[in-house]
């Protein structure tokens, strides 16, 4: 299972790298909408869609939302703050599991939450790559949750023993939170000297921006959870060797991104 994580990592990871820091805005937005649409693809399975053509016709519905809505940018910071709000409701719903559950589990509503989760996601990397050293954002974005989700793995098998919501993923611990979150402030910080970033936020406002993506991250991936659990799934599908599904990779910077959008706009 490490040796399959770290061998896709290794192939994955440089390409999304090059794909953030070389690409034009409209070529990142057509190549992250790509894995938008696997992840609605594998959203399709867990909110109930039994055969290929039912998943096939509901990417192919929310990649006509997605297109459309990338006609309009003057409406992204929008649509962007609402889906930031609907962030706040997951975050009440992954602690209060299964309280809600019942509320999400009919398939007209599973979908409708697939939509705004990919969607939003994806208008939020769109929004940031617009602004001023936007590539740069983005791979601060993407390297600071994929340097969380590394510390959380190798911090929580080695030392977690406390575990932070057992209902709802039993093997999340508090002590892989904070191996992630040590190894996202170092590695983002590095992000930000190397890339001359320190002067948008200032370190004090890049280490809070750290500690928000991270917790924001941790409740995008329990979310998903929380979605699994409704469909009385392990993953969200088989793509990728040693992490599951593409949902699984993308959970965190789905939830993430609208969040990191606003403070870039508002900075």
């Amino acid at each position: 299972m490490l040796k399959r994580r770290v061998i896709t990592g290794l192939v994955l990871g440089p390409t999304v790298i090059a794909a953030i820091v070389f690409a034009e805005s409209w070529q990142l937005g057509l190549f992250f909408l790509l894995f938008v649409s696997l992840g609605l693809y594998e959203w399709a399975g867990l909110s109930g869609s039994s055969t290929r053509l039912l998943r096939l016709g509901y990417v192919l519905c929310g990649v006509l939302i997605a297109l459309f809505l990338w006609r309009f940018p003057g409406i992204w910071y929008e649509v962007v703050s609402v889906v930031s709000l609907g962030w706040a409701a997951a975050l009440l719903i992954v602690v209060s599991y299964p309280r809600f559950s019942p509320r999400i589990k009919p398939t007209v509503v599973m979908r409708s939450v697939g939509w705004v989760v990919c969607i939003g996601g994806w208008l939020g990397v769109n929004l940031i790559r617009g602004q001023p050293d936007g590539h740069w954002l983005v791979l601060w974005l993407i390297v600071v949750i994929a340097a969380a989700d590394t510390g959380a793995y190798f911090a929580g098998r080695r030392f977690g023993s406390t575990k932070l919501l057992p209902r709802v993923s039993p093997g999340k611990t508090w002590e892989g939170a904070a191996g992630g979150l040590i190894l996202a402030i170092v590695t983002g910080q590095f992000v930000v000297m190397i890339c001359g970033l320190l002067g948008l936020f200032g370190l004090f406002g890049w280490l809070f921006l750290t500690l928000l993506i991270v917790a924001v991250s941790i409740v995008g991936d329990l979310f998903e959870s929380v979605v699994k659990r409704i469909a009385d799934a392990k993953d969200s599908g088989n793509l990728l060797p040693g992490h599951g599904g593409v949902l699984d990779r993308m959970d965190s910077v789905l939830a993430a991104a609208p969040i990191f959008a606003l403070a870039t706009m508002l900075s």
